[in-house]
């Protein structure tokens, strides 16, 4: 069927009064193939995009009108004040960052997140996605406050907030505090004295997107300057317990409580051991090899310690011997399990994904692509934990 320009537009708006977006985009798409310098068909082509919040393409339309007509606004200029109006996309999700004294350093940090948010945006064709970056300020005196918020400024990053804390609670309470303000559906958790790849927010998300029954996704770290010297089991190790390579989501996190924040989890008693514990007895997780996170090993910090334990020169830590970790660790442990016991009985909400009612430690990870708590047999309980039944014979052993 032929018809002239204004028939067509005349029909394109009739089919976009009708909310039948579809047909009005394919008229209008037609015109314009035909007639490409027709700038009122642009326009009407330009209000359907605007309306399905295709952005990107309305603004590439506009570019190609710079002139407008006659006394009409220009396309840009429409884009520009129709996107000033509409509310900012929700966050993807948030970065927490944990930070004590660390105004020399947490700048590298954020740099590394923002890098990361830049991939992201690349990587999945989304220009307006956000991220909240919220730091935990655990009662810093060096201005680490300070460094966090000129940074926002000068990059002009408004989604940032900072949680300080009145004394220093350690890194638990500042995650925690941190990831109370979080929003979005996704976590991730960095070091303020480390450093992003830039596809680990990317790669965390997708794996996430595409696998909903999973809570969380572990990936692969470099330690650096001794990355090829670290032990198979410390890397294991490491890798299955740091936050810094985490990605989950927030309900997942927010089920379980968060890091634990008991003092005896503090200085040896294995706060990140036990989130870790926590979400790989409850839920799925997913295992990605490659390393998105680097570990940097700066004077006196954490890498800097281990180092040696890391790559076996240093067989066992001396603080294995001390009474008082060991006191600590066996406490850790025992509110580590009554922890999992309570969640695996707790009610769940409906958004939650599956839960791992059994208890397992993590093995053989790197052969893994999906990982978590397993039943070591088909037998295996998935519900609620029963107490054996029947009697049995123990024998006391000789000598």
């Amino acid at each position: 069927m032929q018809v002239t320009v204004d028939e067509a537009l005349h029909m394109a708006f009739q089919r976009a009064q009708a909310f039948d977006l579809d047909a009005a985009e394919h008229i209008l798409r037609q015109v314009r193939a035909g007639v490409p310098d027709h700038v009122p068909a642009a326009s009407r082509l330009l209000n359907v995009l605007l309306v399905r919040d295709r952005l990107a393409e309305a603004e590439e339309l506009a570019a190609a009108y710079p002139g407008g007509v006659s006394a009409m606004p220009a396309l840009s200029e429409v884009v520009a004040l129709f996107r000033s109006q509409t509310p900012p996309p929700e966050p993807v999700g948030t970065i927490v960052i944990p930070a004590f004294q660390a105004a020399t350093h947490i700048e590298e940090a954020l740099d590394s997140v923002e890098a990361a948010v830049a991939f992201f945006r690349q990587a999945s064709g989304d220009a307006r996605a956000r991220f909240l970056i919220a730091v935990g300020d655990d009662a810093s005196t060096d201005g680490t406050g300070d460094v966090v918020a000129a940074w926002a400024e000068r990059r002009e990053w408004s989604d940032l907030v900072v949680a300080r804390s009145a004394r220093n609670a350690g890194q638990s309470t500042a995650r925690n505090r941190a990831a109370r303000l979080a929003r979005g559906p996704y976590l991730w958790f960095l070091d303020a004295d480390d450093v992003f790849l830039p596809e680990h927010i990317h790669l965390g998300w997708r794996a996430l997107e595409a696998r909903p029954q999973a809570a969380f996704v572990r990936t692969g770290i470099h330690f650096e300057g001794i990355d090829d010297q670290v032990t198979l089991v410390h890397r294991i190790s490491n890798q299955n317990t740091a936050p810094s390579n985490l990605c989950v989501r927030a309900v997942c996190h927010h089920f379980v409580g968060g890091f634990p924040e008991a003092q005896a989890y503090r200085n040896g008693g294995g706060e990140d051991a036990a989130y870790s514990d926590f979400l790989g007895c409850l839920f799925y997780g997913i295992r990605k090899m490659r390393q998105t996170v680097l570990y940097r090993r700066r004077p006196g910090n954490g890498l800097d310690v281990q180092a040696e334990m890391f790559t076996g020169r240093r067989p066992l830590d001396a603080a294995t011997f001390d009474r008082g970790v060991m006191l600590r660790q066996l406490v850790a442990r025992a509110l580590t399990d009554r922890t999992i016991l309570g969640l695996i009985e707790a009610p769940r909400p409906p958004d939650l994904p599956p839960v791992r009612s059994f208890r397992r430690p993590f093995e053989n990870i790197d052969s893994d692509p999906e990982f978590g708590v397993r039943a070591s047999s088909p037998s295996a309980p998935s519900g609620s934990v029963r107490a054996a039944e029947g009697a049995i014979d123990v024998q006391r052993p000789r000598g």
